[in-house]
């Protein structure tokens, strides 16, 4: 039978162990986010034709490009995450992972933050089943967005295994905030 110092020891340990985690997480999460923000800045500058400086300029190319749509808390929406990265990061993100999927969106709204499209999968009998989804990025508030899953079409379970899929392996970098 351990101790309490033996138990207080190995909980201490484990504590710094997850700390520790977290924090490698963050960093590397930190790091994505930099490297991002840098490849969205010259795109920027190759779209204009000029280059674009540090600090204030930089800050303005970060702006959202479209219009944001405010967040509400009407209902409780499990399919959800939160994000400090600017809204076009985000919706490049997403568009890459899409694309490089070979999955073409069948809307991609010029107004607002708004990408619709459908994931083929398989059920169980291995039969072909289309899911058809909507991501929507709006303003939760300055600098906190919130990224917005919802099906349109579909099976529910397959809907739910790719928005984890998203969540936590596609843009896990993203999700980056804390609900609020």
């Amino acid at each position: 039978m351990p101790s309490q110092k033996d138990v207080y020891d190995e909980f201490v340990r484990r504590d710094m162990e997850v700390k520790a985690r977290l924090e490698e997480d963050r960093q590397a999460k930190q790091a994505e986010k930099q490297k991002r923000v840098a490849m969205h800045l010259k795109n920027s500058a190759m779209r204009s034709g000029t280059p674009v400086a540090e600090g204030d300029e930089a800050e303005k190319v970060l702006k959202p490009e479209k219009k944001m749509l405010n967040w509400e808390k009407v209902f409780a929406n499990n399919t959800e995450f939160y994000s400090t990265w600017s809204p076009d990061m985000i919706e490049d993100a997403l568009l890459e992972n899409l694309r490089s999927e070979r999955i073409e969106p069948s809307k991609v709204s010029k107004d607002t933050y708004k990408v619709r499209f459908t994931m083929n999968t398989k059920n169980e009998n291995g039969d072909p089943q289309d899911v058809e989804m909507c991501v929507r990025i709006l303003q939760v508030k300055d600098n906190l967005y919130c990224v917005e899953f919802s099906r349109r079409d579909g099976d529910m379970i397959r809907y739910h295994e790719h928005f984890n899929n998203f969540k936590n392996n596609v843009l896990k970098n993203i999700n980056d905030a804390a609900a609020v």
